[in-house]
């Protein structure tokens, strides 16, 4: 006779190594961030009680002053006055997940609300390279979580729904130790167990846990990435982030301190002012404007080699005489293909397809 407390051990153990496979083939598995306890960073720890301090200290501890309102940032060079306040909007919004994790009145939470900071501009000016390393200073280098939101269109895909067919599949299956027990063929105690885990939140392999929630209660970093080209209905999901407190399935689950969101978005269409028009929506995200001008000699001072910079240098004034606009990813991409213009005859005509091929005319 088959007993059905093996049978469905078997199955838990099947799920563990359906989980141990995954883990093999990817970073990071939900059941790991919500597990996995990660330190808080100093910074972030000052920023709970003093985010001023805390600013200064990033400023002195992470930057290097270039020329003008340039400065150094993790090898990016950025405007002062865009680090600035897009590092304060971050200390604000982990100050205000901090404050709602030990508030239990919900006005309170309401009242607390902190803007979600939005690095603005066209493409390749280095928006999510800032977002992910600035994630990393803070939060720590594997308290990151970065998700594309362009291909999200539902609020469940942002924070995250009960995963229904699962649910019921176990609960039928419970349902059936629960009438053992009451026939004494199965100790009480066994059943509690294993109910008090099973159907309980904080068994993942019921849940389809979004990247949102899962920063909220693993307490770390969420960068939403390119956020403009969601659904409206799906940016409505996005902003309840706005007090960090989160609904699924009918529980409130509120951020743990240590997490906090920063999103990137692009204008669709040039002269844009915002990437939505919902005047509620707009309300919630405070832009932070990466479009600059870029310091092009500062980063060709940095390429090391002679002989790349001088192809870079040549790349850059091709593109200025045709009055095409450079970002700092498509110097880098100019760094990564000039050097393949030493096996053709004719450097300047390479070079000169490069550009072509790579930027257009505005």
């Amino acid at each position: 006779m088959i007993n059905p407390i093996d049978t469905f051990a078997k199955i838990i153990e099947e799920e563990k190594s359906i989980r141990e496979a995954v883990t093999k083939v990817s970073q990071r598995t939900v059941s790991e961030y919500l597990t996995f306890s990660y330190e808080m960073s100093k910074i972030l720890q000052m920023a709970f009680s003093d985010p001023v301090k805390a600013l200064m200290t990033f400023l002195e501890n992470h930057t290097e002053p270039l020329d003008g309102d340039i400065v150094d940032f993790e090898d990016l060079l950025l405007p002062r006055s865009a680090v600035v306040l897009a590092v304060a909007a971050v200390l604000e919004y982990a100050k205000m997940v901090y404050d709602n994790y030990f508030s239990v009145e919900l006005d309170y939470r309401f009242k607390n609300q902190s803007p979600i900071p939005c690095l603005w501009s066209r493409e390749g000016m280095g928006k999510t390279t800032f977002a992910l390393a600035l994630c990393r200073v803070l939060r720590g280098r594997d308290a990151v979580i970065l998700a594309n939101m362009a291909p999200i269109t539902e609020p469940d895909e942002v924070i995250g729904e009960i995963n229904a067919p699962k649910m019921y599949a176990r609960s039928q299956q419970l349902a059936f130790l629960l009438n053992l027990a009451s026939h004494g063929k199965i100790e009480e105690k066994v059943t509690d167990n294993l109910i008090k885990y099973d159907l309980s939140f904080e068994n993942p392999a019921l849940w389809d846990i979004a990247p949102l929630l899962v920063g909220a209660i693993a307490g770390i970093s969420v960068t939403g990435d390119e956020i403009g080209r969601m659904s409206s209905r799906a940016l409505d999901g996005l902003m309840s982030a706005n007090i960090s407190t989160y609904t699924i399935g009918g529980r409130v689950i509120r951020g743990k301190p240590g997490h906090f969101v920063i999103c990137t978005a692009n204008p669709k269409r040039e002269g844009e002012k915002h990437f939505t028009k919902d005047i509620p929506q707009q309300k919630r995200f405070l832009l932070v404007n990466f479009d600059y001008e870029v310091p092009l000699e500062s980063l060709v001072d940095r390429i090391k080699g002679s002989r790349a910079a001088t192809l870079v240098r040549k790349a850059i004034e091709m593109a200025r005489k045709k009055n095409i606009l450079i970002n700092p990813r498509q110097v880098f991409y100019f760094m990564k293909l000039a050097k393949y213009s030493t096996i053709v005859d004719d450097e300047t005509a390479f070079l000169q397809k490069l550009v072509d091929g790579m930027v257009s005319e505005g």
